[in-house]
């Protein structure tokens, strides 16, 4: 025991000199925690020109876009399917004297189509952002304009896709005027019906605080 218990002791020794000799190589800051909550004017949207703030926040929107690609494919997938209905349910029906009476409510039908299902898509846009988006408003990240803007940006591009395809595959089963002219002034009526559906379901989703309220307000509007 007495040859054990001094090389413990020399072993103690040296680990306690080799502590001493790196906190030698180390210089000891003081750090303060509340770093930050003392200077509540500074901003980072006043240091961060708008263009930048749009541009980050358009990237971010374009990810969140792709991550939800799934969704989007089966939007598109279902246009697809409504557009095949409605046109083999008015089959030819627009070439022919009788069945141009059977003109509006084919278009009747293409405008709820695009009205409905574009809303549906949106309806939960907002009221899953709305915490971060609070959050980084209260925290001076950036501004309301260039979030709102490339919100409507993003969601836009998103939301031509379907119209156009929706537009393409009903417009020629319908047999309507095969003139390019009318076939762009088709397809545009129907981007602005989807786009306005959109805008009416972003407004709702905006204003209401869950999804349920969301969809609510939507049915009664």
């Amino acid at each position: 025991m007495d040859c054990i218990t001094p090389s413990i002791t020399d072993s103690a020794t040296d680990l306690k000199l080799e502590e001493e000799k790196l906190k030698e190589g180390y210089e000891l800051h003081q750090v303060d925690l509340n770093l930050g909550f003392q200077h509540p004017s500074f901003k980072l949207r006043e240091v961060t020109p708008w263009t930048g703030q749009f541009y980050i926040l358009f990237c971010r929107s374009l990810k969140e876009q792709w991550r939800t690609r799934k969704m989007v494919l089966t939007q598109l997938l279902q246009s697809i399917v409504m557009a095949v209905l409605v046109g083999t349910v008015f089959l030819h029906d627009a070439a022919t004297q009788t069945g141009s009476a059977h003109l509006q409510p084919a278009l009747f039908f293409c405008v709820i189509n695009q009205g409905v299902f574009g809303a549906l898509l949106q309806i939960n846009s907002f009221p899953r952002e709305r915490m971060i988006s609070l959050r980084e408003r209260a925290a001076g990240t950036y501004y309301v304009s260039a979030y709102f803007l490339d919100k409507t940006t993003a969601e836009t591009l998103t939301q031509l896709i379907t119209p156009i395809v929706f537009s393409c595959t009903v417009y020629f089963l319908i047999s309507l005027q095969a003139t390019a002219s009318k076939f762009f002034i088709f397809t545009a009526f129907m981007i602005l019906c989807s786009l306005s559906a959109t805008s009416l379901a972003l407004a709702i989703s905006a204003l209401c605080r869950t999804v349920d309220m969301s969809v609510t307000v939507l049915c009664a509007a």
